[in-house]
């Protein structure tokens, strides 16, 4: 848990407590991927402040609204994270 601490933090610029991070599942990609719910709300996040190398845009939508464009993992992830709501 702490390497998605970690790795939320250098893509948001956002530093959680642990206690705000859940373990979802691990998807078995061409790589393992380990994927974790985080609690967190728009105002503890900059605009400016993610990573501009990793992440091209940080827009905030809700599940029935989500770009047409997302990759196949979070794709995964989500039906996963459906499944458990």
């Amino acid at each position: 848990m702490d390497a998605a601490r970690r790795e939320f933090y250098e893509e948001t610029g956002v530093l959680l407590p642990l206690i705000h991070f859940t373990y979802l599942t691990t998807l078995q990609l061409a790589y393992v991927a380990p994927i974790f719910t985080v609690k967190a709300t728009k105002d503890q996040f900059s605009l400016l402040a993610y990573n501009h190398w990793e992440i091209v845009a940080l827009q905030w939508f809700s599940l029935d609204s989500l770009p047409s464009a997302i990759s196949p993992s979070i794709e995964q992830a989500l039906r996963v994270l459906s499944k458990q709501r």
